[in-house]
């Protein structure tokens, strides 16, 4: 086989995506063809005769246009099982899977910490954008003020260290609740709902 040779995702729409991200943080050099059968979306709907007559026929023509290392059906509906008769298990001498629930259980395993770290990711970066207009505002303010109070001084570098460490504090912690939540929510139970 072609170390070149792509991997073949298939789907009938974009679900499959759940399944590719997972594949380019592992492999993330990796030639990869996306095939979306928009065409015929949705798949759920269609019996499985229907889908037996038609990935098929798709997967084949992918196959001979790309020569794949491996093809994933990445959607529950198109089962190897239920699209391939019996007599075609070595189709074309091409390894296909499809993922099954523990697959995907096991694909969508880090997104949960993923939803956390991205919340608290941007918490954090909006924190700092307004912590960082916040200095340079107070330090303008603060040059004005010491025309106008006697006794102050302009720059106070304990008062910016507590207040800059506070105003973090309080968005992280402010995003905790939210960044907690997202990451209770089970991946694969917001696919089937999609």
């Amino acid at each position: 086989m072609d170390a070149n040779a792509p991997i073949l995702f298939f789907d009938s729409g974009v679900g499959g995506l759940s399944v590719l991200g997972p594949t380019l943080r592992l492999l993330p050099n990796a030639p990869i063809v996306y095939a979306a059968d928009s065409a015929g979306y949705p798949y759920g709907k269609k019996s499985d005769a229907e889908l037996a007559s038609r990935v098929p026929a798709l997967l084949g023509r992918l196959v001979e246009r790309y020569h794949p290392r491996l093809a994933v059906i990445a959607c529950r509906s198109s089962t190897w099982a239920n699209v391939l008769p019996e007599d075609r298990q070595d189709w074309m001498e091409l390894q296909v899977t499809s993922p099954d629930e523990e697959d995907l259980r096991t694909f969508l395993a880090p997104v949960p910490e993923l939803a956390r770290q991205l919340v608290l990711g941007r918490a954090a970066i909006i924190a700092a954008g307004g912590l960082m207009i916040g200095l340079v505002l107070s330090l303008a303010a603060s040059r004005a003020l010491t025309t106008m109070v006697f006794g102050t001084e302009a720059v106070d570098p304990m008062t910016y260290v507590v207040v800059l460490g506070a105003v973090l504090a309080v968005t992280l912690a402010a995003a905790a609740v939210p960044a907690w939540r997202a990451s209770r929510i089970d991946p694969l139970s917001v696919l089937r709902e999609n």
